[in-house]
This record gives structure tokens, sequence and C-alpha cells, in this order.
């Protein structure tokens, strides 16, 4: 197209109005698309507004459950001192490490939830 001898070079043509009508038609299309852009950022905006409050919340309920669950490993623990775990028979001790061990998958559903 742009080896055609007249590619580039037209010119509009004399206008007694002096293209008056495509300039208002390029100003009213400026306008839509400045006030679309400005719609689409108010709405992006809102958006990330939103977004920011929702992964705000499931971050805090994380967190929370996250330190109850670590409360109650706390506990586990201190249950099985070394003097309670001398007289804890082999089938109970694996039992207090199976509900341990138990925490762990909960916390990991929890993080693929998150």
């Amino acid at each position: 197209v742009a080896s055609l001898p007249g590619y580039g070079k037209h010119a509009l043509a004399v206008s007694s109005t002096g293209h008056a009508g495509i300039k208002e038609m390029q100003l009213a299309r400026k306008a839509r698309h400045e006030a679309e852009l400005e719609a689409y950022h108010r709405r992006r905006t809102g958006v990330e507004v939103d977004l920011e409050a929702r992964t705000g919340k499931a971050g805090r309920n994380y967190r929370k459950l996250v330190a109850l669950a670590d409360e109650e490993l706390e506990l586990s623990f201190d249950e099985l001192g070394d003097a309670f775990l001398l007289d804890m028979e082999l089938n109970e001790v694996r039992d207090a490490w199976g509900q341990i061990d138990e925490q762990g998958s909960r916390r990991s559903s929890w993080t693929a939830q998150l």
C-alpha cells in the first residue's frame, strides 16, 4: 500500500464549514473516550477496595485459626512432658503424635483455602 503513488498524500477537500462536523465528531469521540476512561478508573478503584477488604478479612481469619492451632499444639506439647511420656504406652504416644500431625494437615488445608 505504501508503494502506491497517492499513499499518505490525501488532504481534506475545501469545506464551506471548515470541516466543523468532523471536528465536532472528533471532540465528541474524545469526550466519550475520556468519560469511559474515567468510569473504568472508578470501577477499578472500587474493585481494588473491595478486594483489599476481602483479602484483609481472610488474612485476619487465617491468623486467628493459626493462633488457635498454635495454642492447641502448645497444650499438646505441654501434656507430653518427658515424665508423662515414660508412663504412656506406645499406642498412646502414637495417638498423641497423630493428633499433632493432624494439626499440620489442617493448616495445609487452611492455606490452600486462603
